[in-house]
């Protein structure tokens, strides 16, 4: 008899269990797929609400800063967005697929027109509401899509696709194209003080942009203001808004120098008077002026609200080696306004009276009252004597200057170089050490002079002058 037992069992076969495992591969695969666009959708919720954090948090940052937007964002996780006063934001978020080891897209900020305004970059995996997938920009008042012209998101995080289209839609044209859609840009598109981007930078030409002593940049050059103006280091210390300056002020005259913010006289004026109601040296000498009843004036003067009157009066100066020009270049300038029509007439004189060969002399000659200068040195080459080419009128006033130049001496009347009568010799050592006199020649009562003086200046070291020259319309 066969004896079965009831407990038996068939056991799956092979072809039975590899349908199973299909089975279950399959319904694994079917989760993924149903639960990814969830996890996406997720994520994109997280970082629309992390946007609109960051951008009400920007908000309450430029109500407590003067209206204006914060320069950088923190960047380090959990690190709050605040002043030295208010925290803003407790911690600022990073893209839920930003790792610690910078990999990944995450939010970027970038400040606009100096904290006017600010973008605010970050990327969507789906398209939702207004929002595209790919990047998108916040600024301020609104969530925009952006980089739709060449910006496309091929590089870590994007990058644009020519180094000559640098999302030129957001307002850049010049700049490394990195990062996303060139937010790094530092000089924007280029223009004002540059004209050219190369190498992703803006310059002016090959050069850098303009600054300092320069703001335009024209054909390749750096100007001040455009055209052809460039500022001279001597008179200006910077350029604002097209116009030389001197520590905020106007630019200094030609025969001053911007120093520490401030107009202050060359070092080759030795001597300068204004006749502002004295006789003051107003260079940095600071001469003592001895004067001899000379008398001020208010009523007739060319600059500044007083001049000096000559009537039969004099000043002096002692003897001082500012004077003794030797034979280098000097200039001698004022303005003169005559009231008599006596003929010789004693301007500035330095006369050694132990010696009546050695002389300077500025004046209006005896005879013919024209303008003249006069030098001589016992032993010299010869005396050099200069004469102007007509009389000056009485009651007006005229620029006098007598500038000697690489060993030649000229006389000009209101900036007209004179070729009148005299004779010129060679180049005489003017260092007598001697007084200079104003108004009168040592020891001649014949040679008083007869009329008003305004802006007296001596200058050692320099021709003022070489050629015809208009006057200045300022005093000194």
């Amino acid at each position: 008899m066969e004896i079965k037992s009831v407990n038996s069992k068939k056991a799956f076969t092979l072809l039975e269990l590899i349908v199973v495992i299909a089975i279950i591969g399959l319904l694994a695969t079917l989760v993924l797929v149903m639960t990814g666009p969830a996890k996406s959708r997720s994520r994109d919720e997280r970082r629309l609400t992390d946007i609109k954090n960051i951008t009400t948090a920007l908000e309450l940052y430029k109500q407590n800063n003067n209206g204006l937007y914060p320069t950088t964002l923190a960047v380090v996780p959990g690190s709050p967005l605040s002043d030295s006063a208010v925290i803003y934001l407790a911690s600022m978020p990073h893209d839920p697929n930003y790792s610690a080891n910078n990999t990944g897209t995450d939010y970027v900020y970038k400040q606009l027109n100096n904290g006017v305004s600010y973008t605010l970059y970050f990327s969507l995996e789906k398209q939702a509401s207004a929002y595209t997938s790919g990047l998108n920009v916040a600024a301020p008042g609104s969530l925009i899509s952006a980089c739709t012209d060449s910006c496309v998101a091929n590089a870590s995080p994007y990058s644009c696709t020519t180094a000559s289209s640098t999302c030129s839609s957001l307002g850049y044209s010049c700049g490394a194209p990195v990062d996303p859609c060139n937010h790094t840009l530092s000089c924007g598109t280029c223009s004002g003080s540059t004209d050219t981007c190369s190498a992703y930078v803006c310059k002016c030409g090959s050069a850098p942009a303009c600054s300092g002593m320069t703001d335009t940049c024209t054909t390749g050059s750096c100007y001040c203001g455009g055209g052809s103006t460039t500022c001279s280091a001597t008179t200006s210390d910077a350029c604002t808004a097209g116009v030389c300056k001197c520590g905020g002020a106007s630019a200094c005259s030609a025969w001053q120098t911007c120093t520490t913010g401030s107009c202050a006289q060359d070092s080759y004026t030795k001597l300068l008077l204004h006749f502002d109601n004295s006789t003051l040296d107003s260079s940095v000498n600071n001469k003592t002026v001895t004067d001899y009843s000379t008398v001020d004036n208010a009523t007739t003067y060319k600059f500044g609200a007083h001049s000096r009157y000559f009537n039969g009066t004099y000043f002096k100066l002692s003897a001082d080696s500012d004077f003794d020009f030797g034979t280098n270049d000097f200039t001698i300038d004022l303005w003169f306004y005559k009231t008599s029509t006596q003929t010789w007439q004693c301007l500035l004189s330095n006369y050694d009276n132990t010696n009546g060969s050695n002389y300077m002399n500025f004046y209006l000659t005896n005879g013919s009252g024209k303008v003249a200068w006069d030098d001589r040195v016992t032993g010299g080459p010869g005396e050099n004597y200069l004469v102007g080419n007509s009389v000056l009128s009485t009651n007006a006033w005229y620029h006098l200057a007598v500038v000697r130049y690489n060993g030649t001496s000229t006389l000009y009347i209101n900036g007209v170089p004179q070729n009148g009568t005299g004779t010129v010799h060679a180049n005489n050592n003017l260092a007598y050490n001697h007084w200079i006199y104003s108004g009168y020649q040592y020891g001649d009562a014949t040679t008083y002079l007869r009329g008003y003086m305004d802006e007296l200046r001596i200058s050692k070291g320099i021709a003022r002058w070489t050629a015809t020259f208009t006057t200045s319309t300022a005093a000194y």
